[in-house]
């Protein structure tokens, strides 16, 4: 029983953990120092949601951690069907938790250049008007 309890608890420390938002006002990380960001104005010209999917981390974890579970049910050829399907359902249930809402957005600079902006949000619409921030080539924030 203390294994399951150790077991749920790792992996709901690790799965919810990127659930923080990382760009909130205020806070940097140690590689923002001494680095420029290029601020330019615009509109948003057009706001499509979209599914945000992560590179698998989640479903990879979900399966480890179901397998484990499933590992302390039963003996035998039940102990083998139960972590084979405790991974699967685990698989699963990362999965669904890796995908985020998000936006497409089209927004027409004030420089004249329109750009293509993929965001983890969903509050910007048409006519919104826009700082966008660029670190190295890569929109870092935008802002209204």
């Amino acid at each position: 029983m203390k294994n399951i309890f150790l077991v749920i608890s790792f992996t709901s420390l690790v799965l919810f953990s990127g659930c923080a938002p990382m760009q909130t006002k205020g806070y940097y990380t140690t590689s923002d120092s001494n680095t420029y960001v290029i601020m330019k104005q615009g509109v948003i010209l057009s706001s499509k949601p979209i599914i945000l999917r992560d590179n698998g981390t989640g479903t990879i974890l979900g399966a480890v951690a179901g397998g484990v579970l499933g590992h302390q049910v039963g003996g035998g050829t039940g102990k083998t069907v139960a972590t084979v399907a405790g991974s699967l359902l685990g698989a699963a249930a990362g999965n669904s938790l890796n995908q985020k809402q998000g936006e497409e957005l089209i927004i027409k600079l004030n420089s004249g250049e329109t750009i293509k902006a993929i965001v983890n949000s969903q509050y910007y619409r048409a006519g919104d008007k826009v700082t966008v921030e660029l670190r190295g080539g890569k929109v870092t924030r935008i802002s209204m």
